[in-house]
């Protein structure tokens, strides 16, 4: 019984010692010297380890976009205390596009940008949100949209970007039924930018003037721009348009990596002068 539980107290010390994650909002405002935005829960797919597949996209969708299909659950009042306090911090920045991304694969970013983009949306706002995650774009699957003409097609000089800007009527077009559609308010406000046709080099697509003027014009007609990006660590082109945009939300995933990553990453985007 001794030697047990002499074990048992040597096993939980080095559980801890080598337990680098963070689990409390304490700790990650501590350790980057940042504002916590949110807090959102684990969605059931993420939860339960679901593998996506096109196969079961419509199963995915609805579980994923929680602010349309679940209006009523934790996951769509997270995402609106999250909306009211970038509202607030919208004032003080007077800028709307806002990229969002994370140190690593598999944090949930891209589920955080369509429904922050959708949350934002049905409080009135005219959103646009662009996948620039042009090495595994995913923003076209949750929306039951083609994945081009896109991003990629406009900064070629193959269209003009309102040309290959998708809205409701383009849902409609898609995997979305109308029944669906008339779920929750706010896709008509809405506006969705694919990826386009995958080129062989990201990096050029978004450090081009092109994809800048882009950026430009757009703040004239949207009262919000949400770009999911790449993750900063795997890909080198993530923190090409950091720069361009008025702050970057970093997604963290509580466990999923250490501390000494994450510091990493906010050197990454302090190095090019993000926010």
């Amino acid at each position: 019984v001794v030697m047990g539980f002499i074990i048992a107290i040597v096993f939980a010390f080095l559980v801890e010692v080598f337990d680098t994650s963070m689990g409390t909002i304490e700790d990650v405002e501590e350790l980057l010297n940042v504002p916590v935005l949110g807090v959102i829960p684990q969605l059931d797919s993420d939860a339960k380890g679901t593998k996506r597949s096109d196969k079961g996209q419509n199963k995915d969708r609805s579980q994923d976009l929680v602010t349309h299909y679940k209006p009523g659950s934790m996951g769509s009042e997270a995402f609106r205390a999250l909306r009211t306090n970038l509202q607030f911090l919208r004032l003080e920045t007077k800028g709307k596009a806002f990229l969002i991304t994370s140190a690593f694969v598999q944090e949930g970013k891209t589920v955080n940008a369509i429904n922050l983009a959708l949350i934002m949306a049905q409080a009135g706002n005219k959103v646009l949100l662009v996948d620039a995650d042009l090495r595994k774009p995913l923003v076209h699957k949750y929306y039951g949209l083609p994945i081009g003409p896109g991003l990629t097609d406009y900064v070629l000089g193959n269209y003009h970007w309102n040309e290959v800007t998708n809205t409701i009527s383009d849902i409609m077009l898609g995997d979305i039924g109308i029944d669906d559609l008339l779920i929750t308010p706010g896709m008509d406000t809405l506006h969705i930018l694919t990826a386009g046709t995958k080129p062989p080099n990201p990096s050029f697509i978004l450090s081009s003037n092109r994809f800048r003027d882009f950026l430009k014009e757009a703040s004239e007609n949207f009262n919000f721009i949400f770009i999911d990006a790449p993750p900063v660590m795997p890909v080198a082109y993530a923190s090409d348009i950091d720069n361009m945009t008025v702050g970057v939300i970093l997604v963290y995933m509580t466990g999923k990596i250490g501390r000494g990553v994450l510091i990493r990453v906010k050197s990454n985007l302090e190095n090019v002068d993000a926010k």
